[in-house]
């Protein structure tokens, strides 16, 4: 009650006057009503947590994690994409949202050397005029959107509206390709996109592409007579007989047989988008196939995609088309592990800090912080939170300011048009902004 809290402070007080330290003068009624001022452990635990995943550590743990990423996609040298919207912080320097993206990159075109202190898989250190860039990401060749969602336990799905057929059609093209992603978990090596959601999903287009090789091959039998085309036929007739989509070795055979008991379901709701896939059909010389790497895998040996000839001369390998699954993220030992970045400074290691960036990030985008990333992490854990709202508030008023300057530029040429006559194009033949912006999944990644 309100008068024994009185009487308990006023004891407290006479004893801090007298220099007493004996809170055995106080009744038991008052020390009933002491404040209690021993620490709770779960506060200091979720305080310290906090802490760990400021926006310093999981900035740093992104930039350990995205030299890993460009060592991977140096050596295999495959078009890259970036699965968003966690890929774009590991991967993403050519991407379309940076000033410098140039298109995607031709067959054979190198990227930057890449050093690393170790000589292997490691950090970088890129340098353009004598002075570090800010942007070390290894370059991708566009961005896909696999949900982790989509392989969850019992959840198993195909997406009719993120069917990602540009990355099948790249990677039947250059004879495979990599997709960057990472999880938060600090015990998974891969997310459950990587594990399930692209598995499922190369399966389903093997199969409608091998529906259509043999509806071809029934009409057009003299077609598939020569060499290039017997090999072919080999490798689908091989996919065939096997036992369906390959999973990795984690994912238990009783799952896996649930998985395989859906793909009727898939291939129906494949063929209810009826999505253009003739591109696909012609140009993916063998079934797509996934290949998991992580930083377990490098240091253990990069998985090869090739197989050497008699003169020991590289040669494509026509078992299957890759699909290169890189997981940026490894599995933590304990609890509040820290690592160097090259600068000296430690940081608390943050497993794919990407995939969580609504919780530290503070309106921070992969491109905003690749452009300004020394500007951002010089100042160490101290400024690091300072400076990024300082480069996020940078950013929103040059993008305001762009909107007002097509604003003022949309009324400009609103009252100099005269009004249009019925012989001028209507408005509705126009196309639309998200009508020229690039493919439905895209936009929907984007939005």
């Amino acid at each position: 009650t309100a008068p024994r809290r009185s009487a308990a402070r006023a004891a407290l007080a006479a004893m801090a006057g007298s220099g007493s330290d004996g809170l055995a003068e106080l009744t038991a009624e008052e020390l009933a009503d002491l404040p209690d001022f021993t620490p709770n452990i779960y506060k200091v635990v979720r305080a310290l947590r906090k802490d760990d995943h400021g926006p310093y550590n999981c900035l740093a743990s992104i930039v350990h994690d995205a030299a890993f990423v460009k060592g991977v996609v140096r050596e295999y040298r495959l078009p890259t994409f970036a699965n968003l919207r966690c890929g774009l912080w590991y991967a993403g320097r050519h991407h379309a949202g940076n000033e410098s993206w140039a298109g995607p990159r031709l067959p054979g075109e190198e990227d930057e050397p890449l050093e690393s202190e170790d000589g292997g898989l490691g950090e970088d250190a890129e340098r353009t005029r004598g002075e570090e860039e800010d942007d070390v990401r290894a370059a991708i060749d566009g961005t896909c959107y696999f949900k982790s969602t989509d392989g969850h336990c019992n959840n198993w799905s195909f997406s009719g509206t993120r069917l990602n057929v540009h990355v099948a059609e790249t990677a039947a093209r250059r004879g495979g390709c990599v997709i960057v992603d990472a999880t938060r978990s600090t015990t998974k090596r891969f997310p459950d996109s990587f594990s399930k959601t692209v598995p499922i999903w190369a399966e389903t287009l093997n199969r409608a592409v091998r529906d259509a090789r043999r509806r071809a091959r029934a009409d057009r039998p003299s077609a598939f007579q020569n060499e290039t085309n017997a090999q072919e036929n080999s490798a689908w007739d091989a996919s065939s007989s096997a036992a369906g989509a390959a999973f990795p070795p984690w994912v238990g055979e009783q799952e896996r047989e649930r998985i395989r008991e859906l793909f009727p379901l898939f291939s129906e709701r494949l063929e209810a988008v009826s999505p253009d896939l003739s591109k696909l059909v012609k140009t993916l010389k063998a079934p797509l196939r996934c290949v998991w790497v992580s930083r377990e895998t490098a240091a253990r040996g990069l998985p090869l995609l090739t197989e050497l000839s008699n003169e020991n001369e590289k040669k494509p390998a026509l078992a299957f088309t890759p699909v290169v699954l890189v997981s940026a993220s490894s599995p933590m030992q304990w609890h509040g592990e820290r690592r160097v970045g090259r600068d000296g400074r430690s940081f608390a290691y943050v497993p794919g800090a990407g995939d969580d960036e609504e919780s530290w990030a503070r309106g921070l985008t992969p491109d905003a912080f690749w452009r300004n990333r020394n500007f951002i992490l010089n100042e160490g854990p101290s400024g690091c939170v300072h400076r990024v709202d300082d480069v996020v508030s940078r950013a929103s008023v040059s993008l305001a300011k762009e909107k007002r300057v097509e604003d003022d530029a949309l009324i400009a040429e609103s009252l100099r048009s005269p009004l249009q006559s019925p012989s001028s194009p209507s408005s509705s033949s126009i196309p639309g902004r998200w009508e020229i912006a690039g493919s439905s999944d895209a936009r929907r990644a984007a939005g």
